[in-house]
């Protein structure tokens, strides 16, 4: 990858798939992910699926609409590790809406392998 090119970045809004190469210090001395950096990556991609519903920040949309985001639970399956300047894609659908809460499915995949999905 060129220096050129964004860490995340969004491929497209239909559904929302989000790009995100690896950087070397998420990663372990072995080489691979941290299993804690999982957890940002799926942050940031429902991140950019407010910023992409509200047409504005996630911040400034929480504010102006009232909503708040803590989360009631994070599952993972893990298939396969992910490296250093690994580039991998996140689909983010929103499974279901509650009264209350909402879910969204996040699912990773590369050329080769899906290396995890996540509920959020």
């Amino acid at each position: 990858m060129s220096a050129s090119t964004p860490i995340e970045y969004l491929l497209g809004e239909r559904p929302l798939t989000v790009r995100r190469r690896v950087k070397w210090g998420e990663c372990d001395p072995a080489g691979v992910v941290y299993t804690a950096t999982f957890a940002d990556y799926v942050i940031s991609a429902a991140e950019l699926l407010y910023e992409a519903l509200f047409g504005t920040s996630p911040q400034q949309a929480k504010e102006e609409l009232g909503f708040g985001t803590p989360s009631r639970a994070l599952s993972f399956d893990f298939v396969r590790s992910l490296r250093p300047d690994e580039a991998f894609d996140m689909t983010v659908r929103v499974a279901d809406v509650r009264s209350r809460t909402y879910v969204l499915d996040i699912a990773a995949t590369t050329p080769t392998a899906s290396p995890f999905s996540a509920r959020f």
